[in-house]
């Protein structure tokens, strides 16, 4: 980098800085950040000696100008502050003695220049601050870089160039840090969490402020505290002691949401200098665009990675088994074509609720344990035991109701997943499992059932029902041991419905079908149909996690379910 090149470079950071640097001023500096580590890392010296000075008691009190005066300094300051330079104490910059990762240093030694407080102060206070930063770029090789965080834990973490090799405890400096892929926990010395889910590209500015470049971040404030800051291209995000998810795309277009408590997004970079800003709550969302214009947004909170599921990540390393499950299941809620998804987690030892733990994203509502036309299923220990799952027994007439939703009455691609532990029955094994019908226009129904072959020989499949007038698919014979969990999946794309069984494709048959959805709520256990009494076929086992689908999962996906689950 030459000494143009240099200049302009400190230009682009200043207007990052300042908030003012537009689209394509910005995505020139990501490049020269991206490949320049060098320029890495003259930017964070930057930003040190920024810090520095923010945090100086000196500057704490504002300069304001008088009406119709330029902001600048007036001329009789200056004139005083020339008069203390004789005076004023001294400070020496050390010279740096780690070396640049990337660079070659010449041997020698420089005289270490020793400069006035009061003078850096006042060239760091006038319109002259980036022809100082230039000066001090090549004078000095930077300051020591103060530690601002520590890396207290990590999920598959890969990182990126200059930022590792980096382990559990190691403390992090100001500077840029690059989480290429996995999930990593910072612990700043304020207080605040920052889980970082990668790609992501950040700057560690100060034991209270990063500034998110590209990729998202989950802060969480312990006690109380407040003042947490992220700085985005486009916005500046100021927390007032909560949680709070913030993404930046890489255009710069940033998107947030509260968690906890409340958090206010501002129009730009700069969080002290701004026209605009938005006070946001619990349950809240918004956006700045390239352009730093703000507006309210409804933001999925299944998005970002929470100080709950690092922690789950985390244990996953060590232990797996319910971990990976976990794991796994926070990741699947992210996924946009899961219509309702009941873990099976009881919310409380008693809860007479089935959370959907993506109501949020179509509005699908929670199931009812018992609707007052049939008992409850029992709580009990599922595939590990810290994990909850329902208990049924068929002559107890017991059931799960989730009331209706357009999201959830499906006649189109559909991938139905249910993890079931059959339990020996006088009557048969099995029974209905999953079922959105309206009488006789259904919209999909699961079951495990028997039945009689020509030669009266009983065997047991797996039945797909979605008909207006009567058709039931069935798999071939398939008999399950009782007292084992299996994963049972169904996939029908309007063509070929296709059975698994344990992440394993076991059979298909052609079936082409499209009708409009039927208003109907979901019974899990149990099938209701006016005038006929089918309950000789409830569910008789154990259920412990149902997945509902609006669209056809790849045999890869649904095997990856069952490796996942598996106890």
């Amino acid at each position: 980098m030459n000494q143009n090149e240099r200049i302009r470079f400190y230009e682009l950071i200043t207007a990052s800085v300042d908030g003012t640097i537009s689209p394509e001023d910005f995505a020139r500096l990501k490049e020269i950040l991206r490949r320049d580590p060098r320029a890495r890392e003259l930017y964070a010296d930057y930003m040190t000696i920024l810090t520095h000075i923010r945090t100086s008691p000196e500057l704490q009190e504002p300069i304001e100008a008088e009406s119709g005066e330029d902001s600048g300094l007036d001329m009789e300051l200056w004139a005083a502050l020339a008069a203390s330079e004789k005076t004023a104490e001294t400070i020496n910059l050390p010279k740096k003695e780690e070396p640049v990762l990337g660079l070659e240093r010449k041997e020698g030694r420089r005289e270490q220049p020793v400069i006035s407080r009061l003078s850096l102060y006042a060239l760091l206070m006038s319109s002259a601050a980036l022809i100082f930063l230039v000066v001090y770029a090549f004078l000095f090789t930077g300051v020591s870089r103060p530690t601002v965080a520590r890396l207290s834990k990590t999920a598959g973490a890969k990182w990126g160039d200059g930022s590792g090799p980096l382990s559990w405890g190691s403390e992090l400096k100001t500077g840029p840090l690059h989480l290429a892929e996995g999930y990593a926990e910072l612990l700043f010395e304020g207080g605040t969490t920052l889980v970082v889910e990668g790609p992501s590209l950040l700057v560690l500015e100060s034991g209270s402020q990063i500034f998110l470049q590209e990729g998202k971040v989950v802060a969480k404030m312990e006690g109380g505290k407040e003042g947490f800051v992220v700085r985005s291209p486009s916005a500046s995000v100021v927390d007032y002691g909560t949680e709070f998810g913030v993404q930046v795309h890489p255009t710069g277009h940033t998107e947030t949401y509260v968690y906890e408590g409340q958090v206010e997004i501002r129009d730009s970079s700069n969080p002290v200098r701004f026209r605009q800003r938005l006070l946001l709550s619990a349950g809240q969302g918004a956006e700045a665009d390239a352009g730093s214009r703000i507006a309210v947004k409804q933001i999925d909170p299944t998005r970002f990675v929470q100080t709950e599921e690092m922690d789950v990540r985390f244990q996953a390393q060590k232990e797996g088994g319910y971990y990976r499950w976990k794991a796994y299941s926070y990741s699947l809620r992210r996924d946009p074509s899961l219509a309702a998804y009941f873990p099976c987690e009881r919310l409380t030892p008693d809860s007479d609720v089935l959370e959907n733990a993506v109501s949020e994203r179509f509005g699908v509502g929670y199931g009812r344990l018992g609707d007052g036309f049939a008992a409850a299923p029992e709580w009990t220990s599922g595939r590990w035991p810290q994990k909850g799952a329902m208990r049924f027994e068929r002559q107890r007439g017991q059931r799960v109701r989730v009331p209706s939703h357009p999201a959830l009455c499906l006649t189109g691609p559909i991938t139905l997943a249910v993890w079931v532990n059959l339990q020996e029955n006088t009557e048969a094994l099995g029974g209905h499992i999953l079922s959105c019908r309206d009488n006789n226009r259904v919209n999909f129904q699961l079951s495990y059932f028997n039945g009689w072959t020509s030669a009266g020989q009983e065997e047991y499949t797996i039945q797909f029902l979605r008909y207006q007038t009567f058709t039931k698919l069935s798999s071939k014979p398939l008999l399950l041991e009782p007292g084992r969990w299996t994963l049972l999946a169904v996939t029908h794309d309007g063509k070929t419905v296709s059975f698994y069984v344990n992440g394993t494709l076991h059979s298909t048959i052609p079936y082409v079908y499209q009708a409009e959805p039927a208003a109907a709520d979901l019974l899990i256990g149990d099938v209701d149909v006016p005038g006929v009494d089918y309950s000789f076929k409830r569910f008789h086992g154990i259920l412990d996690e149902a997945a509902i689908f609006n669209r056809v999962l790849s045999p890869e996906e649904i095997r990856q379910m069952y490796e996942a689950g598996k106890p």
